[in-house]
């Protein structure tokens, strides 16, 4: 009987101390959940944004058009170029984009820094110098590169395939060329080393790896959207 009681104490205490444990992280996770999350700094108001969208409407929109429009005045076609206003992505994703990147970059061993915002241009032409399809010919665009901090200098970069199977970084200069001083281009992260091969100081002739878009960390392909707007 005695030893009944033991164990039965025993089993009260040990059931109210996993209770009590319980009810903590329910308390925490509820806290978490309901934590505010301040604004960035960056964030400006819709004032501030009509003003900047106004701006391109009155001060870029009709020099793109008007330089267009002549291209098809040239080529004896009577439309309207449409300039688009915004490219978009949906929220699934940026999501997915932001994890991707920082997996491959924690492959490579380097930690992204800035995410960059190109401005781009679609080529007059059917394909890309990689075979892949033109979809909107001439349409401004923009692409997303991450990048990192070597030696308090951020670069772009890649990732490719090392000699023992591991992943390396390869720096990219800010008109997306593999950098290098003198000629060497630089992998950084888990190969941290110089390798020659490139003419003229920083190379325009990217390595296999890089031409064919394997290791990428490029994010472009988003909906475009000329006027008329809704």
């Amino acid at each position: 009987m005695k030893n009944f009681k033991k164990i039965h104490s025993l089993f009260l205490f040990a059931t109210t101390l996993i209770l009590l444990s319980c009810g903590e992280r329910s308390a925490e996770e509820n806290n978490a959940k309901t934590a505010e999350v301040e604004p960035p700094e960056q964030i400006i108001s819709i004032e501030e944004a009509q003003d900047m969208y106004k701006n391109y409407t009155d001060r870029r929109a009709p020099l793109i058009q008007k330089f267009e429009d002549s291209i098809n005045m040239s080529q004896k076609d009577t439309s309207k170029f449409d300039v688009a206003r915004y490219t978009y992505y949906d929220y699934k994703t940026i999501k997915q984009y932001l994890e991707y990147i920082e997996q491959e970059a924690a492959k490579a061993g380097v930690e992204i820094s800035t995410l960059r915002f190109y401005y781009s241009n679609y080529p007059d032409k059917a394909t890309f110098s990689d075979g892949s399809e033109v979809i909107h010919p001439r349409q401004n665009s923009f692409f997303i590169q991450p990048t990192l901090n070597e030696n308090g200098e951020e670069y772009g970069f890649y990732t490719e395939d090392g000699e023992e199977g591991e992943k390396r970084a390869v720096l990219l200069n800010g008109q997306m060329e593999i950098f290098g001083p003198d000629g060497m281009g630089i992998r950084a992260g888990n190969d941290t080393r110089a390798y020659a091969g490139f003419i003229g100081g920083i190379s325009t002739r990217p390595s296999s790896n890089f031409s064919n878009g394997n290791g990428s960390l490029v994010l472009n392909h988003g909906g475009a959207a000329p006027p008329p707007y809704q």
